[in-house]
C-alpha cells in the first residue's frame, strides 16, 4: 500500500493543481469538488496499472489520457443518466451533453497526455535507474555508484 501511495501521489496531485486552478479562475466551486473526488477515486488505480510499475512516456502519456478523459466523462455520463431518469431532458440540454463531450473530453485528455509525461519525467529525475550507472567518487574518497532511488530504498523489491 505504501509503495502505491509512492507512485501515484505526484500524478494525482497534479491532476489536483489543474482542477482548482481552472475552477479557481472560474468560480465553479460545486463542480470542483465533484472533480476533485473523482480525481482521488480515478487517478490512483489508473496510473498503478498502466504506467507506475513500467514508467515510460508513452504509458504516462496513455495514462493520463485515459484519466483527463475518465473526468470529464463519468459526471457527464452521471448527469446524462439522472436527466434521462427524470424526464428533464429537451433538445437544448443533449446539445449541451454532446458539445461537452466533443470539446471538453480531448482538451481533458490533452492536458491529461502533458501531465502524464511531465509525471514519468519527474519520476525519472527522482528514481535514477539501476543498469548502466557509472562509478563515482564518494565524499570519504571511496568509489561506488549512486543510490538508487529514494523509493527503493525504502521499499526494496524482493
Amino acid at each position: 500500500m505504501l509503495r502505491f501511495i509512492a507512485e501515484t501521489w505526484l500524478v494525482t496531485t497534479l491532476f489536483m493543481l489543474v482542477i482548482g486552478t481552472s475552477f479557481f479562475v472560474s468560480g465553479k466551486w460545486e463542480m470542483s469538488l465533484v472533480l476533485a473526488v473523482l480525481t482521488l477515486v480515478v487517478i490512483p488505480p489508473v496510473w498503478w496499472r498502466i504506467a507506475a510499475r513500467r514508467p515510460t512516456p508513452m504509458r504516462g502519456a496513455f495514462a493520463g489520457a485515459i484519466s483527463g478523459g475518465a473526468i470529464i466523462l463519468i459526471p457527464t455520463l452521471l448527469l446524462f443518466g439522472w436527466g434521462h431518469q427524470s424526464g428533464k431532458w429537451e433538445g437544448m440540454e443533449i446539445f449541451v451533453l454532446v458539445v461537452l463531450l466533443a470539446f471538453d473530453m480531448p482538451i481533458a485528455m490533452m492536458i491529461g497526455v502533458i501531465i502524464g509525461i511531465v509525471t514519468i519525467y519527474w519520476m525519472r529525475l527522482i528514481r535514477m535507474p539501476e543498469a548502466g550507472q557509472p562509478e563515482v567518487k564518494l565524499p570519504d574518497g571511496t568509489s561506488g555508484t549512486p543510490k538508487t532511488s529514494i523509493i527503493s530504498e525504502c521499499y526494496p523489491q524482493a
